[in-house]
């Protein structure tokens, strides 16, 4: 873009709050537990653009936009440069996206620094020239895979119910073809 860095700065500020309250909302909506905006290139080491959770609350019942703005930047912009719960950088997700496309998504569970295990998903958002902004969700591992099971128990019932009843239906069906072809008899 070939605008005045100060008007470059502006909309990048502008774009980094507006994603992290979008992320916010969702994380509320979907119930990821943590996000991370971050650059997962070899020589960043997993910057952190940005970060949030459940725990944090947007700025929305402040007096007026301007001060609500103010308070959720200021959150935002302090954020950058933390570190990750986890080594972003080292993790075979990482590796992959990093000479994947924009668009690509990786998964896997991670070891948190917190002594959590979660479940991640990435997407890789950017590349330019060694960076590789990704974005990450994280969901406690112990919650995802409870939620994960409490679906696969009554599938499997249904499934079975379904197995049982496509049989009876054909074992009746057998029996009633038999009853109505004559029974073949030998003769001497």
């Amino acid at each position: 873009m070939k605008l005045d860095p100060i008007y470059l700065h502006i909309i990048s500020d502008d774009y980094l709050y507006f994603t992290y309250t979008s992320m916010q909302r969702k994380s509320n909506q979907f119930g990821y537990d943590k996000f991370f905006i971050l650059d997962i290139g070899e020589a960043s080491d997993g910057t952190v653009i940005t970060h949030g959770g459940k725990e944090d609350e947007l700025a929305e019942n402040a007096e007026d936009y301007e001060s609500a703005y103010n308070k959720g930047y200021e959150k935002v912009r302090a954020r950058l440069g933390d570190s990750p719960i986890f080594a972003a950088t080292s993790t075979p997700a990482a590796e992959k996206l990093r000479s994947g496309a924009p668009g690509d998504v990786e998964y896997e569970v991670v070891n948190g620094n917190d002594g959590v295990l979660y479940y991640a998903g990435y997407i890789l958002v950017s590349t330019k020239d060694e960076h590789r902004y990704a974005l990450c969700v994280l969901y406690h591992w112990s919650d995802f895979r409870q939620r994960l099971n409490s679906g696969i128990i009554p599938s499997l019932l249904i499934s079975a119910l379904l197995i049982v009843i496509a049989n009876i239906l054909l074992i009746r069906f057998l029996y009633a073809a038999l009853e109505r072809e004559p029974a073949y008899q030998c003769r001497d």
